[in-house]
């Protein structure tokens, strides 16, 4: 059970204005005037950097606050960042407070929270111990909680980020593909081309621009605290089907640098890109095997007396002959092979059991941006059933190449917008700006599903295909302009009245 832990008495908390900020604390005593907040690192927990007096001279503007909270956590007034405990960035210290008020976003009975997040960081959620539940009120109607199972790797189990019939749609829809670039086929390894590999035996699909798939990935970056949704910084949604016997062995998500890549451009540590995170969703239930096991970890590392043992892990104890009997009825057979042995290390180490419409979130860096080499996983062998699941993998910056499922079309100038133009199953990305002066235009897909919200001469990267329609409309659902995504065209300018295609002679790749 959530326990409130402060309930806000007055919440103008006009630091500058002369009004007395006051709170009740728990035992109901009024507190008024400065208050004193606790200052973590970036997905830190346990004892604090910093005690912070929030007064009306810190609190005055907005580059006040942040100024104290980096200077309390990172040292200097411009380095990091204020975030509260789910990843939102409070602008002053009213709004810090109140967040920190919400039921279930930082531990009861604990003084208020910020993390300072260093700028060229990306927020992490701090683990506070194993079996906490946080609840995420800004997401899904504050219907999402993350449960920490690990501390390392820095694991959670994710409730409510993905309903049974979302779940049902998705495997619907992998279904249905037919282009031959992203149907359901054996899976491949690595972040481009079509590389099948034995250590890899599961079917996947890409699902790209459907309505369900754009609103999978814009709720994942608001629940990883993202400020803004970028296309460039998820891999798409790759559904997943493991039928009998199928696996992937253990592996990072994190990738290996290739050839023609600087080796700082893939370290994050010292500002690089690479995969933060991965959000994994179970979109079935599996009687047997299934489990996504993270070898480096013993289950005695984790489960003591948590609750979250029979909930989330695979608990069973199997014989030796009880293994064997399930590895014979999935035909596995070979004692050298590494799904043999892999069975074992799904029934002795960490393991997370699939539930429909359940997820688990763990993440690939340190927040130092160091990689973490105990979030090595893998998808243990299915041996009764079927396994439907689906990978978000979500990176810290824009990665440093392009991958071939959303490859760019060469570019060709002076092209006039027909009034139709055909479907294509090539994915390409473009660039939307616009030049004009509404402050609440927003981009729809088929002028229907939401993307992106438009601000005023602020570019905004999409990857899309060839023959989508897109719709900008305000708020009260006027439309200001359509325009149809072409061949060979990587820049659309909307205005007040028009969309200027190809509207640069410089092209996105420069």
């Amino acid at each position: 059970m959530i326990i409130p832990r402060l309930v806000v008495l007055s919440l103008s908390l006009a630091f500058g204005s002369g009004e007395e900020t006051c709170v009740l604390d728990k035992d109901g005593s009024k507190m008024c005037g400065s208050m004193v907040v606790e200052v973590f690192g970036n997905g830190e927990s346990g004892e604090p950097r910093a005690m912070l007096e929030l007064d009306k001279i810190k609190c005055v503007t907005r580059a006040t606050f942040e100024a104290a909270v980096s200077v309390a956590g990172c040292g200097d007034a411009a380095s990091c960042e204020p975030r509260d405990a789910v990843g939102r960035w409070p602008r002053n210290c009213q709004e810090l407070i109140k967040m920190a008020m919400e039921d279930g976003v930082q531990p009861a009975a604990t003084p208020i929270r910020v993390y300072a997040v260093p700028r060229n960081k990306r927020f992490i959620f701090a683990t506070e111990e194993i079996g906490f539940t946080r609840r995420i009120p800004h997401i899904e109607n504050g219907n999402i909680t993350l449960t920490t199972l690990a501390l390392r790797p820095r694991l959670f189990g994710v409730e409510g980020f993905l309903s049974p019939t979302e779940a049902d749609a998705l495997i619907d829809e992998a279904l249905a593909i037919n282009d031959e670039e992203h149907k359901l086929m054996r899976s491949s390894t690595g972040a481009s081309g079509y590389n099948p590999s034995k250590m890899r035996t599961s079917e996947n699909a890409w699902l790209q621009m459907s309505e369900p798939a754009i609103s999978l990935k814009q709720r994942a970056f608001g629940l990883l605290g993202f400020p803004v949704y970028n296309e460039k910084m998820a891999d798409g949604l790759q559904i997943l089907r493991y039928n009998i016997s199928k696996a992937y062995i253990a592996h990072h998500d994190y990738l290996s640098r290739p050839s023609n890549i600087e080796p700082e451009a893939m370290d994050p540590f010292v500002g690089g890109a690479n995969r933060l995170a991965t959000l994994f969703l179970y979109l079935s239930d599996v009687e047997d095997g299934g489990q996504t096991v993270f070898p480096d970890v013993t289950k005695e590392q984790i489960f003591h007396d948590h609750d979250i043992r029979a909930t989330y892990f695979e608990t069973r104890q199997l014989s030796s002959s009880q293994l064997s009997t399930l590895r014979e009825s999935a035909g596995i057979f070979d004692p050298k092979s590494w799904e043999f042995s892999m069975v074992q290390d799904c029934y002795s180490k960490l393991a997370v059991r699939p539930k429909k419409a359940r997820a688990i979130l763990y993440y690939s860096q340190f927040p130092t941006g160091k990689l973490d080499p105990l979030s090595k996983h893998g998808g243990c062998p299915v041996l009764n059933g079927t396994k439907w699941a689906a990978n978000l993998w979500l990176w810290n910056k824009e990665p440093p190449f392009t991958s071939s499922r959303f490859q760019k079309t060469p570019p060709h100038k002076n092209i006039k917008a027909p009034s139709s133009a055909p479907s294509s199953p090539i994915a390409i990305e473009v660039m939307v700006t616009y030049d004009g002066e509404h402050s609440d235009l927003v981009l729809y897909w088929e002028g229907t599903v939401k993307m992106n919200d438009l601000k005023p001469r602020v570019p905004l990267r999409l990857k899309t295909y060839v023959g989508h329609k897109f719709v900008a409309k305000i708020s009260d659902d006027t439309t200001i302009s359509t325009f149809t995504v072409l061949q060979g065209i990587e820049k659309y300018k909307i205005t007040d009245h028009d969309t200027i295609y190809d509207y640069e002679e410089e092209s996105l790749s420069s």
